[in-house]
């Protein structure tokens, strides 16, 4: 069927993804948009696609072309109503906030923090974290840009929202076991 030759077409995009294509693949002319476009459907193909783009993200830093396309595929994602497309998003941007060059790109792109201060209330544990450990790590960054202490800030950001405990770092590589798995048949 139609639908799983583009899924397997989306794992073999995720599978050739790697430091040395990422760039050259996030640059292909509307993947981006396509891949957050299949990532908002409600079926396994959304999935799919959406651990590509988080490939993706592991490998894209700011200094790419393709890295405000590649926020913007986040951003999108984000309103997805799949919690396993939201947990590919967070991490996505959790790593990406990693990078201090990143994080600046990330606070300027224009609705990445609404986007990313909405999953913090969303239901699912592991999206809630991993949106706390993105915004967190951008927190200094944007205290430094609004002139505003990072307390402050973090005040405004969490208001009303119970105190969790972040989950722990983990590198989201492309030999990691985790990614790895996901694109192995």
């Amino acid at each position: 069927s139609s639908s799983n030759l583009s899924q397997q077409a989306a794992k073999l995009l995720g599978a050739l993804t790697c430091r040395a294509t990422a760039s050259r693949i996030g640059n292909h002319p509307g993947l981006l948009v396509t891949f957050s476009a299949l990532a908002c459907r409600q079926d396994q193909l959304a999935s799919v696609a959406a651990m590509t783009i988080k490939k993706l993200a592991t490998h894209i830093r700011s200094n790419d072309p393709c890295h405000a396309r590649l926020l913007q595929a986040l951003i999108t994602i984000s309103y997805g109503k799949s919690t396993e497309v939201l947990k590919w998003a967070v991490k996505a941007f959790a790593e990406q906030a990693s990078f201090p060059n990143d994080r600046v790109k990330m606070i300027s792109q224009r609705g990445l923090l609404p986007a990313l201060t909405m999953l913090i209330d969303d239901k699912n544990n592991v999206v809630r974290g991993y949106a706390e450990v993105a915004l967190s790590a951008m927190a200094a960054d944007v205290a430094k840009i609004k002139d505003m202490e990072i307390g402050k800030l973090l005040s405004l950001v969490m208001a009303n929202k119970p105190c969790k405990q972040a989950p722990q770092r983990r590198c989201y590589s492309p030999t990691s076991v985790l990614d790895f798995a996901f694109f192995d048949d």
